[in-house]
């Protein structure tokens, strides 16, 4: 699974929100019909599918906050070697509250990505920490050539892996109401080679009938 990720803040989430655009592959069952397919990407075990894929991948991928360096030393000169880089300091450089120096644009870089220092794992606050509700998924089921005919919903999915494009909203729990569980929004369609939506039979609304698990905590 390719996974990346986008943190803003929205009027409505003042709070840090993430967004994750996955592209997976996942196994349906044999004689899956199109149609089928978009029905599991449209249920409560979709979201846990995707969970367990999403939540390992932001432990892991999860920067320092935003502006960390702002306050930090700077020295106009180093005689040693930035170790992200491996070039010399000679235009200057930046100190870590744990002493380690690198050119600032290489350690500003590498802390979007991770939350410790490159040299002794010192670790920096969390951009993205805390416990997060699934607002959104939505999935694209890419067919390509594979599917074809009339009555496409109908029509069986070629064997082997499914390929989906799936977008991901999540927003800090503490930024709603508190409820034992969330109401997600699950839409699905159907794209092809360009990944363009070519059909979307249904969309869920959020509803008491449609909850999914109350959050998954990220730190």
């Amino acid at each position: 699974m390719r996974t990346q990720r986008q943190d803003k803040t929205t009027p409505e989430f003042p709070m840090q929100a993430v967004n994750l655009r996955a592209t997976i592959q996942y196994q349906a069952p044999a004689g899956t019909s199109v149609q089928a397919a978009l029905d599991t990407f449209r249920s409560p075990q979709w979201v846990g599918y995707m969970l367990r894929h999403i939540v390992p991948f932001l432990k892991a991928s999860t920067g320092a906050k935003l502006h960390v360096l702002e306050d930090l030393p700077r020295h106009a000169h180093c005689d040693a070697d930035c170790v992200i880089c491996m070039a010399a300091m000679d235009d200057g450089a930046i100190e870590l509250p744990c002493g380690h120096l690198f050119h600032t644009t290489c350690i500003d870089a590498w802390l979007r990505l991770r939350n410790t220092c490159p040299t002794c794992r010192y670790q920096f606050e969390k951009q993205v920490s805390g416990t997060y509700a699934i607002r959104s998924i939505n999935t694209a089921l890419c067919l390509g050539d594979t599917v074809s005919g009339d009555d496409l919903l109908a029509a069986p999915v070629a064997a082997g892996p499914l390929s989906a494009v799936v977008h991901v909203a999540m927003v800090p729990a503490s930024a709603l109401p508190p409820m034992e569980r969330y109401p997600c929004v699950m839409n699905a369609a159907i794209v092809r080679g360009t990944l363009k939506p070519r059909a979307a039979p249904k969309r869920s609304r959020p509803s008491p009938s449609s909850p999914v698990a109350k959050h998954p905590k990220l730190c």
